[in-house]
């Protein structure tokens, strides 16, 4: 039998007090003068993580002066809206790394070819960090593979009593040795929410040794690019949202049956998926959605970057990642929906069962199944007056707790001294 969950209790370890450093909430500590902060961003694509960075950075100038180091791949391998073009057009100083050729994926070799191209690639970013990293205060790296490029120049950071912080955008939720490694200099560590801090401390204990904050990232519709407005679903009907990567992993399947089973008993509601298709899904998404035979009630828009016309129209917003499958370490679209006060539904995935308040912000499911998400899903369109009061609670909680202003406290408190005691 299907039912909706209860937040569960933390379950992390006990810290130092002085492990954890709370956020000011009436006044803000900021530093005198702008602090320079190198951003270690070697991804190619600009999806959720790289938005999360580069928005954060945005909202903390001028106190803050980030400079992101991009690879130059990112630019000869556009998906939709680049990277450099994004920031670009946000006034970022950005650096670039020397891949003027493509540099190997850095994993586990599968030969010494390739463990040696792999090496150089290594040596070759951390020399271009190296060069980037002048005047800077304190460096920020959001990816594990980062670590690897950035290690000399971090422990030049350590020597000099700098701070070096990793940010867990992915979490590792297994023992990790490439955390354990590649962390050998970080200081900070920052995690998006406690429940994820908890769930990578239990897997990687060495991480509760060293400085630990939470500070989720910004998340602002304000400055994002505005193309041509989205023509949003009619105002005379109601419609589901889900925004972000189309992909198994994020339990797309799981929740196109679900609507499947909901559409009869709710004729004016509509499904409305946003986000561009993983290439390996893509032909399995597509028989998906015409397996269900409900033309007309649901549409997929594909990559959008003015997400915020439709977040405005929508009654509801799913997110239907399964934890059995993967473990979100925020839930972005969640909290976007939050700011506009549109309630979520979702699994039990990762840091969701913190940014969903079960019965009070949304409905969380227990069971990972198409019928308990339908259930779900039903009991929310069922009942007007409940879905106006966990509206009302979203807004509120957005502000308290995941607001632009709530996040640039919390950052100013972390950089008020660069240099570490």
């Amino acid at each position: 039998m299907c039912s909706t969950a209860s937040p569960l209790k933390s379950t992390t370890q006990s810290m130092r007090t002085s492990e954890i450093e709370p956020c000011p909430r009436d006044q803000a500590i900021l530093p005198a003068a702008p602090v320079r902060v190198l951003v270690v961003l070697n991804s190619i694509c600009f999806y959720g993580m790289e938005r999360a960075v580069i928005e954060t950075f945005d909202a903390l100038r001028p106190r803050i002066d980030p400079v992101i180091v991009i690879p130059r791949a990112a630019a000869r391998y556009q998906v939709h809206l680049s990277m450099p073009d994004e920031l670009k057009r946000r006034g970022f100083s950005v650096e670039c790394f020397g891949d003027h050729r493509d540099w190997p994926r850095i994993g586990r070799p599968r030969s010494v070819r390739q463990a040696y191209e792999i090496a150089c690639a290594l040596l070759r970013g951390n020399r271009d960090l190296w060069k980037a990293a002048r005047h800077s205060g304190f460096i920020y790296i959001p990816i594990l593979t980062g670590l690897y490029f950035s290690f000399l120049v971090s422990a030049w950071f350590r020597w000099n009593k700098r701070r070096v912080i990793y940010s867990f955008h992915e979490l590792e939720l297994k023992p990790s040795l490439l955390l354990r490694l590649g962390s050998l200099w970080v200081t900070d560590f920052v995690h998006m929410t406690q429940r994820s801090m908890d769930m990578v401390v239990a897997a990687n204990p060495y991480v509760a040794r060293k400085r630990n904050h939470v500070i989720p990232p910004v998340v602002d519709f304000s400055n994002r690019v505005s193309g041509d407005r989205l023509i949003v679903p009619s105002a005379r009907g109601r419609s589901i949202l889900f925004a972000g990567q189309v992909s198994k992993n994020k339990g797309i399947d799981v929740l196109i049956e679900a609507f499947r089973q909901i559409a009869p008993e709710f004729p004016d509601v509509t499904l409305q998926i946003v986000g561009g298709a993983d290439w390996e899904y893509g032909e399995s998404f597509q028989q998906a959605l015409d397996s269900t035979g409900l033309d007309g009630r649901i549409r997929h828009w594909g990559y959008v970057t003015d997400v915020e016309p439709i977040f405005q129209s929508s009654y509801l917003y799913v997110h239907p990642t399964l934890p059995s499958v993967c473990h979100e370490s925020f839930g972005r679209g969640a909290v976007e929906a939050m700011s506009l006060g549109v309630p979520t539904v979702c699994f039990r995935s990762g840091a969701l069962t913190e940014i969903v308040r079960h019965d009070e912000t949304g409905l969380i499911c227990e069971e990972e199944s198409a019928a308990c998400l339908a259930a779900a899903l039903a009991r929310l369109l069922s009942d007007p007056a409940k879905r106006d009061y966990y509206s009302r609670n979203c807004l509120r909680r957005y502000q308290e707790t995941y607001s632009k202003e709530y996040v640039h406290r919390q950052w100013a408190a972390l950089t008020a001294r660069v240099d570490l005691e």
